[in-house]
């Protein structure tokens, strides 16, 4: 399970709300891997949670993205990197999870990416936004 702590702090409260979010999602994920024989309806709640994070992770990002420009920040390749990956990794699991169905192993599986892609990631953003923690100058007054 994942814990907020003060080491996720980006200082930007819209960054640390959606992350505290995927945490909250991460989590309740790995709590889903805890039903060895789920239902018919467990398993399509847990494919409609797996789509739901999937959708929340991309626009995440893309918000997030927006943000880093908006402030000036450097977008990084390594940030670029550990989201493509991820987003690759996600690709996968999901065509696998077509196949195979809810097997709890799977569904673990994605729970420990998914974890540890956030940490990474967090990390990478902190890394980035610190970059931009100072006060940008105003502009000149043309008067």
């Amino acid at each position: 399970m994942l814990r907020w702590n003060a080491n996720f702090e980006s200082g930007h409260a819209s960054i640390d709300a959606q992350h505290r979010t995927l945490i909250l999602f991460i989590n309740r994920l790995e709590r889903l891997t805890k039903n060895t024989n789920p239902t018919p309806d467990e398993g399509e709640a847990t494919v409609g949670f797996i789509d739901f994070l999937e959708n929340y992770i991309l626009r995440h990002l893309q918000e997030e993205e927006n943000k880093l420009v908006q402030l000036r920040c450097p977008t990084g390749a390594a940030g670029k990197r550990v989201e493509n990956e991820f987003t690759e990794f996600y690709r996968e699991f999901k065509q696998r999870f077509a196949i195979e169905g809810y097997r709890p192993h799977i569904v673990k599986e994605l729970s420990g990416a998914c974890a540890s892609w956030l940490e990474d990631h967090i990390a990478s953003v902190e890394a980035r936004l610190k970059l931009c923690r100072t006060k940008l100058p105003e502009p000149m007054n043309a008067n």
